[in-house]
């Protein structure tokens, strides 16, 4: 076997295992597939509050969901195999709730997601901002700050 019909093998071989993973992601429970499972997750953006026995006061916890749509085409979900993760893991840092979507933009024009990919930023079950375009999305996962929430309101 030549140099050339290797490397032939090894790009077919990695282009299979992309795709595969990809397919993954996308039939993840890490994916939202219906409109309930897009509901519940806006309802875990909910605030909690709790009264501190020692001094009677209301301790009130804000809550945020983000979530990326990505529809339905496995060619986004290639391209946002790597960059999930890092937006993902900027998100548990907060202790937001983070998710991806397979809806399609016809099924979310409430939500004012018109175009895929976007992401949205839910705050106490109320829509607080939907950033547009994967370049956007970019500045978000490239900036060292690990405050997903206040990196969204700046974008």
């Amino acid at each position: 076997m030549d140099f050339k019909s290797f490397k032939e093998k090894v790009t077919i071989f990695k282009n299979n295992q992309i795709t595969n993973a990809a397919n993954r992601l996308l039939n993840s429970s890490m994916t939202i597939a219906t409109q309930e499972d897009l509901e519940k997750a806006i309802k875990k953006s909910k605030n909690t509050s709790i009264t501190v026995k020692e001094t009677w006061e209301l301790k009130v916890f804000t809550k945020h969901s983000v979530i990326l749509f990505l529809g339905k085409d496995i060619e986004q979900y290639k391209k946002y195999l790597t960059k999930a993760p890092i937006l993902k893991t900027k998100a548990w840092s907060q202790n937001v709730f983070f998710a991806l979507s397979s809806l399609e933009p016809k099924d979310l024009k409430k939500y004012k997601i018109t175009e895929i990919p976007s992401l949205a930023l839910w705050t106490n079950e109320k829509l607080e901002k939907v950033i547009v375009g994967e370049e956007n999305i970019k500045k978000i996962e490239k900036l060292l700050e690990f405050d997903i929430v206040k990196t969204i309101k700046e974008v």
